[in-house]
Protein backbone atom coordinates (compact mmCIF):
# COMPACT_ATOMS: atom_id res chain seq x y z
CA UNK A 1 0.00 0.00 0.00
CA UNK A 2 1.08 3.78 -0.20
CA UNK A 3 0.40 5.96 2.41
CA UNK A 4 1.48 9.88 1.76
CA UNK A 5 5.05 9.64 1.03
CA UNK A 6 6.08 6.07 2.09
CA UNK A 7 5.21 2.31 0.94
CA UNK A 8 3.67 -0.38 3.86
CA UNK A 9 3.96 -4.08 3.54
CA UNK A 10 2.12 -6.02 5.28
CA UNK A 11 3.64 -9.81 5.89
CA UNK A 12 1.23 -11.89 7.88
CA UNK A 13 1.66 -15.50 8.87
CA UNK A 14 -0.84 -18.23 10.66
CA UNK A 15 2.35 -20.31 11.24
CA UNK A 16 4.02 -21.16 14.39
CA UNK A 17 4.43 -17.63 15.73
CA UNK A 18 7.77 -15.85 16.87
CA UNK A 19 8.38 -15.93 20.47
CA UNK A 20 9.54 -12.53 21.32
CA UNK A 21 13.40 -13.44 22.89
CA UNK A 22 13.55 -14.06 18.92
CA UNK A 23 13.76 -11.08 18.14
CA UNK A 24 16.12 -9.96 20.63
CA UNK A 25 17.98 -12.60 19.88
CA UNK A 26 21.89 -11.52 18.35
CA UNK A 27 22.30 -14.86 16.52
CA UNK A 28 19.36 -14.21 14.12
CA UNK A 29 20.83 -12.50 11.90
CA UNK A 30 18.28 -12.74 9.34
CA UNK A 31 16.33 -10.34 11.53
CA UNK A 32 19.29 -8.36 12.55
CA UNK A 33 19.86 -8.02 8.79
CA UNK A 34 16.52 -6.45 8.16
CA UNK A 35 16.51 -3.98 10.44
CA UNK A 36 20.09 -2.78 9.43
CA UNK A 37 18.68 -2.88 5.76
CA UNK A 38 15.68 -0.89 6.44
CA UNK A 39 17.41 1.38 8.51
CA UNK A 40 19.85 2.41 6.05
CA UNK A 41 16.61 3.31 4.13
CA UNK A 42 15.31 5.62 6.75
CA UNK A 43 12.32 3.21 7.00
CA UNK A 44 10.85 1.55 10.04
CA UNK A 45 10.09 -2.56 10.79
CA UNK A 46 8.44 -4.02 13.15
CA UNK A 47 8.10 -7.77 13.63
CA UNK A 48 5.28 -9.00 15.97
CA UNK A 49 4.15 -12.71 16.61
CA UNK A 50 2.03 -14.69 19.14
CA UNK A 51 3.21 -18.13 19.65
CA UNK A 52 0.81 -20.62 18.22
CA UNK A 53 -0.98 -17.86 16.06
CA UNK A 54 1.40 -16.51 13.53
CA UNK A 55 3.67 -13.41 12.90
CA UNK A 56 2.87 -9.81 11.55
CA UNK A 57 5.68 -7.69 9.62
CA UNK A 58 5.19 -4.16 9.06
CA UNK A 59 7.70 -2.54 6.89
CA UNK A 60 7.14 1.33 6.45
CA UNK A 61 9.59 2.62 3.58
CA UNK A 62 10.05 6.33 2.46
CA UNK A 63 9.49 7.23 -1.45
CA UNK A 64 12.18 9.74 -1.70
CA UNK A 65 15.49 9.02 -0.95
CA UNK A 66 17.26 9.02 2.81
CA UNK A 67 20.23 11.05 2.95
CA UNK A 68 21.97 11.23 6.31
Amino acid sequence: ARDGGAVLLTVKDNGKGIDKTRLLDKESWGILGMHERTRGFGGELTITGTPGQGTLLQLRLPLEAHHD
